[in-house]
């Protein structure tokens, strides 16, 4: 977005917005994601799909990380795990915190949709659905409710903010190759952790039934380690970098390699450069693929002969992590379930928590329903921040 179209929406509300429009314009509901570190924008305008974002401030993400923290455990082993039972949202004056600067995030994603097709007064831009991550409560999405409606945004009842699997469904239009029950593997792959979950869907319906943040396995954690094993010393011979389960978890082990330099007693003029292009092996992400391996054996314990593939119906791969490593990713998991009869490998709609966001209020918008509201609805703040 230009310093100068900025300038143009300072302060401007969607009402004052709506007077520089054309009386004919036509509206264009806008679906929200909110992620790690960025809002995903999505809209479709004569059908032809849209998507943009914007980067949120640090009070957003210190909230994402402390409801991570909170809610989703970060190593395998299920067992011993319990999400704590307090509120994200606890008091009153954090509630009203959140609202304010939530506020401002939704206004800055609807004046980035405007912007993104220079300020068309023949489009009206208006913000009718949000994803929020299936570990957020009740009383988070209390929050982005009252957000979205301070934003100049009313959202029409709980419905219209969904949780990410809910959201993964309409994306992908999964209903219309799944009947029954059936599982689904959600593989978010972020710059700063991995995110796993398996969710059990039956027509509009899911249930997460489990899901584990791995934080060494974000694509920043992995690039710093792969950068690191390069460099030439001593006491790391060869410089490679091995990942071992142990204790139910993927922890980074001592290397196997027996390997050494041409000259182990490496000089202090050894120093990592950075290879050309050309030079740069494939993007490898073995580790990665020992995660989700270890996570359907111990989610989905089946017969040996095929363990966990067979129940699992859909595997979708999205995330914030760059569009070369997850294409990379995506490749890899195809690659893995090959040969694995009934799953589909999904991957080719880039955020597609804010995609399915743009399909309910899509449908909102072209049939109309009152969904209830919001302090009739659960999803109410707790009783001290009320």
């Amino acid at each position: 977005m230009s310093t100068g179209t900025l300038a143009s929406l300072d302060g401007v509300t969607p009402r004052q917005y709506s007077e520089r429009l054309d009386k004919d314009a036509t509206v264009v509901p806008v679906g929200l994601q909110f992620g790690p570190t960025w809002i995903s924008i999505a809209y479709s305008v004569d059908d032809v799909h849209y998507s943009t974002g914007i980067e949120c401030n640090q009070v957003y993400r210190d909230f994402y990380e402390e409801a991570l923290d909170k809610k989703v455990q970060s190593q395998f082993g299920f067992e011993g795990f319990s999400p704590s039972a307090e509120p994200l949202v606890p008091t009153k004056e954090r509630a009203s915190e959140l609202v304010l600067d939530f506020t401002i995030h939704i206004e800055n994603a609807w004046k980035e949709a405007i912007c993104s097709l220079d300020e068309n007064p023949k489009l009206n831009f208006k913000v009718m659905a949000i994803t929020l991550p299936d570990h957020w409560d009740d009383s988070t999405r209390t929050v982005v409710a009252m957000a979205a409606r301070k934003a100049g945004h009313p959202l029409d009842g709980s419905y219209m903010v969904l949780k990410l699997p809910r959201a993964v469904q309409l994306a992908y239009e999964m209903h219309k190759d799944a009947h029954g029950k059936y599982l689904t593997l959600l593989i978010h792959y972020h710059r700063s952790y991995l995110h796993l979950m398996l969710v059990e869907m039956c027509g509009t319906g899911y249930v997460v039934e489990r899901q584990v943040c791995l934080r060494h396995l974000g694509e920043d954690e992995i690039k710093a380690s792969i950068r690191g094993s390069a460099t030439l010393n001593k006491t790391s011979p060869g410089g490679n970098l091995s990942y071992a389960v142990l204790n139910d978890r993927l922890i980074p082990g001592p290397s196997t390699s027996t390997h050494l330099t041409q000259d182990d007693t490496a000089s202090g003029n050894d120093i990592y450069t950075e290879p050309s292009s050309d030079q740069r092996p494939p993007i490898d992400l073995k580790f990665i693929q020992e995660a989700v391996t270890v996570f359907i054996l111990l989610t989905k314990p089946t017969d040996t002969s095929n363990p966990g593939g067979e129940h699992i119906k859909f595997i979708v791969i999205d995330g914030e992590a760059s569009i070369k490593r997850t294409t990379a990713l995506l490749t890899q998991v195809k690659e893995m379930f090959a040969d694995t009869e009934g799953i589909n490998v999904l991957g080719f709609l880039s955020d597609c928590g804010a995609e399915g966001a743009k399909v309910a209020a899509r449908r909102q918008f072209q049939n109309p329903m009152h969904l209830g509201d919001w302090k009739d609805l659960p999803g109410y703040l707790p009783e001290s921040a009320t």
